[in-house]
């Protein structure tokens, strides 16, 4: 098995960053085209769905890099809400951060406050001390089982989720000849699901189970299943490329199930390039709910432009050099 290519999750500027460091691959001579498997997971499952649909980074980076217009604010907002809007405004000062982190703890109460009403204080708590000691044993399917079992709570159906990845797909909404994979996770047990063009579900509506952040948006339901974003399943998933031969890993955030995942391909000898941001892309695609800030995108992609040349450069020197040693 030859190439494959996996991009994690990362809200709206890690979107913009991957999108960026694709590009500066590109510039830096290395092939964006031909890829045997594409792996992406909430916001890299947009990503790959782009590269693969438009045949190149160009088009996204473009876009992304370009200055964010009123229409682009307003589909956000019609996605999550004026409260959410409002929220990400306030959290750009300094000294009013903590808006942010008041406002997700809202969030957390209110879904748990849904879920108690539903079913109980005793199964509440039930839940409680169930993920609690599911941390402890570093069992996070379980973890995953119960944050659906909150999500599913929230009863409602909406298409709004969808409706925000046509509009940025454009007219090709098909699943890509390139075998792409979007990862999500099944709120019925916490298991991950993979799906791809034998799915029988459609690409726009993969994307929107993949990218379904649980508590702010109601699970995507796709053939009477309900499903969350995939990044509770692994930041990454990159232990979906296993068997190739070379697999590029983009990731905006680190993570330990990610370090364990690169580790475990080296050991099967793939050849695996993990790109992370360098400072400069860590500060523009930000911290906590700055990653859903529109107003970053444009220097978040800037820097994973420079992210990806300064990648490709690395592996091309060092492609010199083993040939320099034979």
């Amino acid at each position: 098995m030859g190439r494959a290519l996996v991009l994690a999750g990362g809200g709206v500027t890690g979107i913009a960053w991957e999108s960026g460091v694709l590009a500066g691959l590109a510039a830096g001579g290395i092939d964006m085209q031909d890829w045997d498997l594409v792996v992406g997971t909430s916001a890299g499952a947009f990503v790959g769905a782009r590269l693969t649909l438009d045949g190149s980074p160009e088009p996204l980076f473009e876009r992304q890099a370009s200055a964010v217009n009123a229409a682009d604010v307003e589909a956000l907002r019609v996605v999550f809400g004026s409260g959410f809007a409002r929220t990400v405004r306030w959290s750009r000062r300094p000294r009013f951060r903590w808006v942010g982190v008041i406002w997700l703890a809202n969030l957390i109460v209110t879904s748990v406050m849904r879920y108690a009403v539903r079913n109980g204080f005793r199964s509440t708590v039930f839940l409680a001390r169930t993920v609690r000691r599911a941390r402890q044993e570093g069992d996070w399917q379980r973890i995953a089982a119960q944050i659906g079992a909150v999500c599913n709570a929230n009863r409602k159906r909406s298409t709004a989720l969808a409706d925000f990845w046509e509009r940025d797909l454009g007219p090709r909404r098909r699943w890509p000849q390139t075998r792409l994979v979007t990862a999500a996770v099944d709120t019925a047990d916490g298991s991950r699901a993979l799906m791809d063009a034998t799915s029988g579900v459609p690409l726009v509506g993969a994307i929107a189970a993949s990218t379904c952040l649980p508590g702010f948006l109601p699970p995507i339901v796709l053939r009477g299943r309900r499903y969350i974003d995939g990044g509770l399943a692994s930041v990454a998933n990159a232990d979906v490329a296993s068997g190739h031969e070379e697999v590029w890993i983009v990731s905006p955030f680190g993570a330990p199930s990610l370090d364990q995942q690169v580790s475990d391909l080296r050991a099967s000898d793939s050849v695996v390039h993990l790109i992370r941001p360098s400072a400069a892309g860590e500060d523009a695609i930000g911290p906590g709910i700055s990653v859903m800030d529109l107003r970053n995108r444009s220097a978040a992609a800037r820097a994973g432009f420079e992210d990806g040349q300064a990648a490709a450069q690395a592996v091309v020197t060092s492609m010199e050099e083993a040939q320099v040693a034979q």
